[in-house]
């Protein structure tokens, strides 16, 4: 495959989950606040996570932020802090960062 084909599957594919459009959406295949989602099982092997709570766990969604899903799981506080260590805990940055994010091509919705 060529590079430029591979380019748009990959966008085709990121359209289709995190929407497109002037309209916020991409039919049902958008992922939207609400929705369950995990890891796709690529992405796991990739990282070598197959085993494990993250190839369990479910989130929901919290928001969309472009191409990034904010999911409903908090970062425990001492990563926070480590990660983090300019936010200081209590303020508007800390608090947009509290929750975890995902890449859209990362996840998958769970049915219900």
């Amino acid at each position: 495959m060529r590079a430029t084909d591979k380019d748009r599957l990959v966008q085709s594919s990121l359209a289709n989950r995190v929407g497109s459009g002037a309209d916020g959406g991409n039919g049902d295949r958008a992922l939207k606040p609400g929705d369950r989602v995990r890891l796709t099982g690529a992405f796991l092997r990739n990282t070598g996570q197959q085993r494990g709570r993250e190839g369990l766990s479910v989130w929901t969604v919290r928001a969309v932020e472009g191409s990034f899903i904010v999911t409903d799981q908090k970062h425990d506080p001492r990563y926070m802090a480590m990660t983090w260590p300019e936010f200081a805990e209590g303020s508007a940055d800390y608090e947009s960062l509290v929750y975890r994010r995902f890449h859209a091509g990362n996840l998958e919705r769970v049915k219900r």
